[in-house]
């Protein structure tokens, strides 16, 4: 009996755990099920964040693999290679204007000059956005391109010297007194700008530019590796200061030069630069922007080395381009309404004014880069369809532009200058 009963329990026993094993079974699959469902889904998307947050953090989780395919059609070298052919079109607009004033020929194509010198403008800043891509794509270093900038400088320094020194002035002192009055009359040739008004100065080398706009990246976004480190970074960064008062220092220079308050040898217009001001220092925007947000991208958990990564991506290509829209527009808006402030100021002694005097009240407002940067709203469709990623192979292409460029430039007045000697003998012999 007592054995009977055992069994009896036992039996009821094992009904209890078999049935509480089966009701434990669906929350043991309900919890499997959880936990597969966490697993498959990304880190970032299981801890819900304001829109935003989300949105900033996109940046910094760009890899090669998730990277966006768009790629715009333009690359550094296009954008050159552009810059270039612009720079030789504003040398066809200055003879032109030359043969104006010398009254020989009459321009019969006003509507293609005056397209050749909107896009003459545009030169100057696409030369630095080509130069920065090449730093930031990683193309080139820093130091290679300051010597090479460096280099091109003096190079060009020098061979203005020579030229000037052995063979402007040896040919026109033939027909004045004297080299001194020579140098004068080259000086009011060269520098003369419209109406015949003397500027005081001539500038024409643009790798000094590139140079010191070089130098700004460098002092802003570079990374010592042994000297000026820890706190010494400040001194470093602070040295960007040089490259800013030079060219604040120029913009002095040139307008005492533009109002005859000082008498400027010929022979410094190599050392003048020759962008607006503005574009200077929409450019120091650019290099500030690229690294503040490295800043941001190392508060993130990144290291300098995912930075660099992240700069060769589509994405960050595409975002910079947006930048710099944005800010070429902002320094437009801002260069309408200083331009327009002062012909305001300007307006009240026009009726009194000679037209030298208007003409030098405009050459001063350039100077001091009011009215240059408006011309700049014609980049952005360029930049619209730019790309700083897309590389290509043979950098030989790249040494060649500028040499095909300068080279274009110089038949350019060899060309002119025969032009203009013959047809000013024609008008003597007439």
């Amino acid at each position: 009996m007592t054995e009977s009963l055992s069994a009896v329990d036992t039996a009821e026993n094992a009904e209890i755990a078999e049935a509480a094993e089966e009701a434990a079974l669906p929350e043991t699959e309900a919890a499997e099920a959880a936990e597969a469902a966490v697993e498959a889904v990304p880190e970032a998307e299981t801890i819900p964040e304001p829109n935003n947050r989300r949105k900033r953090r996109k940046i910094y989780e760009v890899t090669p693999e998730n990277d966006m395919k768009f790629r715009g059609l333009l690359s550094y070298r296009h954008i050159k290679a552009l810059a270039w052919l612009f720079i030789v079109f504003a040398q066809i607009v200055t003879i032109a204007e030359i043969k104006t004033d010398l009254k020989l020929k009459p321009i019969n194509n006003e509507y293609i000059l005056g397209i050749m010198s909107s896009l003459s403008s545009l030169a100057m800043p696409m030369l630095l956005i080509s130069a920065l891509s090449v730093l930031i794509n990683g193309k080139d270093s820093y130091q290679k391109m300051l010597i090479k900038n460096g280099a091109i400088t003096i190079g060009f320094f020098l061979a203005f010297l020579l030229l000037y020194e052995r063979y402007v002035l040896g040919v026109l002192s033939l027909f004045f007194d004297g080299r001194d009055e020579a140098a004068d009359y080259a000086k009011m040739m060269i520098t003369a700008g419209k109406q015949n008004v003397d500027i005081g100065f001539f500038t024409f080398n643009i790798f000094l530019d590139i140079f010191l706009c070089t130098l700004v990246m460098f002092f802003i976004n570079y990374n010592p590796k042994k000297y000026f480190q820890g706190k010494k970074i400040y001194i470093f960064r602070s040295m960007v200061i040089i490259p800013i008062l030079y060219e604040v220092g120029n913009v002095v220079i040139k307008t005492l030069a533009a109002t005859h308050k000082i008498d400027l040898p010929l022979i410094f217009s190599p050392f003048l630069t020759t962008k607006p001001p503005l574009v200077f220092f929409m450019f120091m925007a650019m290099a500030r922007f690229i690294k503040r947000r490295e800043r941001n991208f190392i508060k993130h958990g990144k290291t300098h080395e995912d930075y660099q990564e992240f700069l060769k991506t589509n994405t960050n290509s595409f975002q910079f381009s947006k930048f710099m829209i944005i800010i070429i527009f902002i320094f437009a808006v801002i260069d309408f309404f200083l331009y327009f402030v002062f012909v305001l100021m300007l307006l009240p002694d026009v009726n009194n004014a000679t037209a030298e005097e208007i003409e030098m009240d405009s050459i001063i407002i350039q100077n001091i880069g009011i009215g240059e940067t408006i011309n700049m709203l014609g980049l952005i469709p360029f930049m619209l369809g730019y790309s700083y990623t897309k590389l290509h192979k043979h950098p030989v292409i790249d040494i060649a532009i500028p040499i095909v460029g300068v080279c274009a430039i110089v038949c350019v007045y060899f060309d002119s200058i025969f032009v203009i000697i013959r047809d000013l003998f024609s008008n003597i012999s007439h």
